[in-house]
């Protein structure tokens, strides 16, 4: 993506995590990017192609920030439990915060779809569960998903419902489950395995 894709798509992340999917404009993005007015529909003409350029942000921010991250701690199914509770909290905080709040800006928009980037970090738990020795790590991976969005989700849109990492910690450990083959580890949270 270019730089000038890149301001404009910043920009227009900011609005939409703001304002919603109708505060998404042209002229609101070159506004807020300070840009001459047209700059935005000479890049994006419609606003289909902006909403894509959007999203094709996100993917981009996505991957620059798993790079970022720390190797993943796979000692124990708590280590990594506490490790993934860390990084979910900071995506309810700035500056991380905005990026959330315009992706479920999006995810709520019933014409625009983002399975292929949920299923893509359900991959990655699936291999990090894998990885640990969990048992039924595809199915395990999606409760981890599930329950994460759902608690970003509620630390973002209500003021009671704080991101206690400790508790995610706890709950992530019980939905990783045990992990025979990653050593001596004692299941105190124990997961129904009915299917």
């Amino acid at each position: 993506m270019s730089d000038r894709r890149r301001q404009i798509a910043d920009a227009g992340l900011a609005i939409l995590a703001e304002r919603g999917l109708r505060g998404v404009t042209h002229r609101a993005i070159d506004s807020a990017a300070g840009l001459p007015t047209g700059s935005t529909s000479n890049v994006f003409r419609t606003k289909q192609a902006l909403i894509d350029g959007l999203v094709a942000r996100l993917v981009e921010l996505d991957l620059a920030a798993l790079e970022g991250n720390a190797v993943p701690d796979l000692s124990s199914p708590a280590a990594l439990a506490a490790q993934i509770a860390r990084q979910s909290a900071a995506l309810t905080h700035p500056p991380m915060d905005t990026l959330t709040r315009a992706r479920l800006q999006l995810a709520l928009d019933p014409e625009i779809d983002l399975s292929s980037q949920h299923e893509g970090f359900t991959a990655m738990a699936t291999q990090l569960l894998r990885a640990l020795g969990a048992t039924d790590p595809e199915r395990r991976a999606c409760s981890i998903t599930d329950y994460l969005d759902g608690l970003i989700f509620h630390a973002l849109a209500m003021e009671s419902r704080a991101f206690d990492i400790e508790e995610a910690a706890l709950t992530l450990e019980a939905l990783i489950g045990p992990c025979p083959t990653s050593g001596p580890y004692v299941d105190n949270h124990p997961f129904d395995d009915r299917e």
